[in-house]
């Protein structure tokens, strides 16, 4: 199986894990027990959204798409915006549809059909990882050093320490590096 195919296949297994987490349990009776973690599970559903939302916009703004292209398929590395806190900001918000979901329906159905999807979600942005290094080179390496790539707490923590040792006046981090640049 070509890498294209493998990348598809583990696209179409994640969405289709998730349509099912979300829909069989509501199909065979859901009790929704604890209220209180569909509470949780609306909350982590917004961040969620949030996380998506906050991906495309950075990339709109910030990135450099071809006429026609997805604002993903920028010809810079990002990494201004969500992108200055975590690498993955889609992915983490897809992971983080599984575990509301598995909140909000409380059905052991959505966790059987919720994990294998968080799985290939995990696999999708390893892959990504490898297809960027190859494509921006040092410029994504760097950027990977420094940002991790889906965990928001240690984000959130390096980017303000990259914040405090910045000299006063130092103005905003970079936003981006096309291919051809050095980022030293």
């Amino acid at each position: 199986m070509s890498a294209g195919m493998k990348a598809v296949f583990l696209y179409w297994i994640a969405g289709a894990s998730l349509i099912a987490a979300w829909m069989l349990p509501g199909l065979l009776g859901t009790r929704h027990r604890f209220q209180a973690l569909r509470g949780a599970g609306w909350g982590i559903w917004t961040v969620a959204v949030g996380l998506i939302w906050a991906s495309i916009l950075s990339l709109r703004s910030k990135g450099v798409a071809q006429e026609g292209e997805d604002e993903a398929c920028t010809s810079i590395t990002v990494d201004g915006g969500i992108y200055a806190i975590i690498r993955h900001p889609r992915y983490l918000g897809w992971l983080l549809v599984y575990v509301a979901v598995m909140m909000l329906t409380q059905h052991w159905l959505a966790v059987t059909f919720a994990i294998p999807g968080m799985a290939c979600v995990y696999l999708i942005s390893r892959r990504e990882d490898r297809r960027l290094v190859e494509e921006f080179g040092p410029a994504y390496e760097q950027y990977m050093q420094c940002v991790p790539a889906l965990n928001l707490v240690a984000g959130l923590t390096r980017l303000l320490r990259r914040r405090a040792k910045r000299p006063p006046g130092a103005g905003a981090e970079p936003t981006g590096h096309s291919p051809e640049e050095d980022p030293a």
